[in-house]
């Protein structure tokens, strides 16, 4: 008994000699330094990580409004000279779902870009604590290139299928941080489904929005809503009070046994030409759902002839800055898919660069968008 009472005393005291070391990180929360967030449409919500203002609760249906407090191309961006950086944040909702990890729908990810522009992805120590409590991430023993750069310009994306409840960046005493506010106007405005949401990305920085964004250098607006991408007015509305270089709609893949896609397609332009004049993306299904082995499957097409059709019925109106993107545009590969409904990280990479060849077609082309990178 005595031995087994040292023992414990023993091991009481090495934990407590745990708890008395200092923690390695000064921790900031970035909300302190002002309204800092990016990736949001609205003034209001650079004060927050969610994607959709306080007003549209009790307008836009239920469904669309919960999926609004998840973070998908929510960001945050700081300059530091630290060697380590710490992330923790508590979170609403599940961590995983069958199809996508919990890097994905849960995890954060840091990019640098340093003072001559190159991009740099920095990787985390695993093993991550990813809870729902508190998720840590810890990036450790980061150097700063080219010779004589001394600090990056880093960017953290949120969690793409989860809601932020608070989040703290931490980096060594000594070290320096300071949290940059969006400075960029006229962002893409990305309308869509789970997939612009980021379904089924591994980690955030890969979903295709967040490629375009940080590729392109461009400020996105990723309002994709998960199973919920069916053009409400409500959210179109909402949508045109966005100050935009350029609306995308990229819904196809939520209507894709609708009939009415055409009249839908006529009354969001109406909508949002009500309040801008930029140019407007009509996108059809990506395809590649599985019917290369099962004709049965290729039913996106009967969508696609459709957003077709809406497009030929704007032109013929003379309806100008209304452009138009293929499902072969997007190159969306079979090897792409993770279940045949959601890319993979390498579907993303082909969508990614398919919308960025886009909208760099378009910026050539237009007459009215307001690019501000």
């Amino acid at each position: 008994m005595k031995k087994k009472l040292l023992l414990l005393a023993a091991l009481l005291a090495v934990v407590s000699a745990l708890r008395a070391q200092p923690e390695p990180f000064r921790w900031v929360d970035p909300l302190e330094a002002g309204p800092v967030v990016h990736g949001v449409g609205w003034e209001e919500l650079r004060s927050g990580y969610v994607r959709l203002p306080e007003c549209a609760h009790g307008v836009v249906r239920e469904i669309v409004w919960n999926l609004s407090r998840n973070a998908a191309g929510v960001s945050l961006v700081f300059e530091s000279d630290a060697s380590d950086i710490a992330v923790r944040y508590g979170l609403k909702e599940g961590l995983n779902m069958f199809h996508m990890p919990s890097t994905g729908r849960s995890g954060v990810d840091l990019y640098a870009r340093d003072a001559v522009g190159g991009l740099r992805w920095v990787a985390p120590d695993f093993p991550a604590s990813i809870r729902s409590d508190t998720t840590r991430y810890v990036f450790s023993g980061i150097s700063y290139r080219p010779e004589g750069v001394r600090t990056y310009e880093y960017h953290l994306y949120l969690p793409l299928y989860n809601t932020v409840d608070w989040i703290q960046v931490g980096v060594p005493e000594g070290a320096q941080i300071r949290f940059l506010p969006e400075t960029r106007r006229h962002p893409v405005v990305i309308y869509g489904t789970s997939i612009t949401q980021g379904a089924c990305a591994s980690r955030p920085g890969n979903a295709w929005t967040n490629i375009v964004e940080r590729e392109l250098k461009l400020p996105v607006v990723n309002l994709g809503f998960s199973g919920n991408g069916v053009l409400d007015p409500e959210v179109l509305s909402l949508m045109a009070r966005i100050d935009a270089s350029l609306y995308i709609l990229d819904t196809s893949p939520n209507l894709t046994r609708a009939t009415d896609i055409e009249p839908r397609l006529l009354e969001a332009v109406r909508i949002l030409r009500e309040k801008n004049d930029c140019p407007i993306l009509l996108v059809e299904h990506s395809g590649n759902v599985g019917e290369s082995a099962s004709e049965a499957k290729a039913f996106f097409r009967q969508a696609n002839a459709q957003v077709l059709s809406a497009y030929w019925t704007l032109q013929q109106r003379g309806e100008p800055e209304i452009y138009y993107m293929t499902h072969e545009e997007l190159g969306l590969p079979m090897d792409g898919m993770i279940e045949g409904v959601h890319p993979n990280d390498y579907g993303m990479r082909f969508l990614a660069s398919g919308f960025e060849k886009k909208i760099m077609e378009i910026w050539r082309a237009s007459k009215t968008a307001r690019w501000d990178n």
